[in-house]
């Protein structure tokens, strides 16, 4: 059972490489506005998804089955909580593996992080574009787009409000 969870680890690792490069990928095609590179790498990162959901539940069931048989109950034991209770043959190894797979999530966190920002920042530029075009078609301080003063009741009646006015 031990050497089936190190196994395990070691795929749980590899996925999360994977998934690093395909989010680096990503972070590509945000800054050069590649929808199709975009698409394309959300569509490799859904086997890996699927792929990582299997490893994690069958990792599940090899710690539970190993804490039944060991007499332990504590339901929410981290690896490092675990890993003095491994044999002396399989402990290292684990510790790496856990080691490895830590740090594989780490930096996808912070590349996921990166890339929220990142298309944070293209929607607001959308946005600020979507509002520099639709103030040529507004009236400010009761001038008409002309640069005449307009007449009372048309600066009363409130900017012109354009179709691009929305917002996505």
């Amino acid at each position: 059972m031990t050497k089936q969870l190190v196994q395990v680890m070691q795929a749980l690792t590899k996925v999360h490489q994977q998934l690093n490069q395909q989010a680096k990928r990503k972070e590509q095609a945000i800054i050069q506005g590649d929808m199709a590179e975009l698409e394309d790498v959300m569509k490799a990162e859904s086997p890996l998804i699927q792929q990582l959901r299997k490893l994690e539940n069958t990792r599940l069931h090899l710690v539970k089955n190993w804490k039944e048989a060991n007499g332990i109950f504590k339901e929410d034991a981290t690896m490092d909580e675990l890993l003095p209770h491994f044999p002396e043959s399989v402990r290292s190894e684990l510790s790496y593996w856990s080691d490895q797979l830590v740090s594989e999530v780490r930096a996808l966190q912070v590349q996921n992080e990166r890339n929220q920002l990142l298309i944070n920042d293209s929607l607001k530029f959308v946005n600020m574009s979507l509002d520099l075009m639709t103030v040529g078609n507004e009236t400010y301080a009761g001038y008409s787009g002309t640069g005449e003063a307009a007449d009372d009741a048309e600066a009363d009646a409130g900017p012109v409000r354009s179709l691009f006015d929305s917002k996505a």
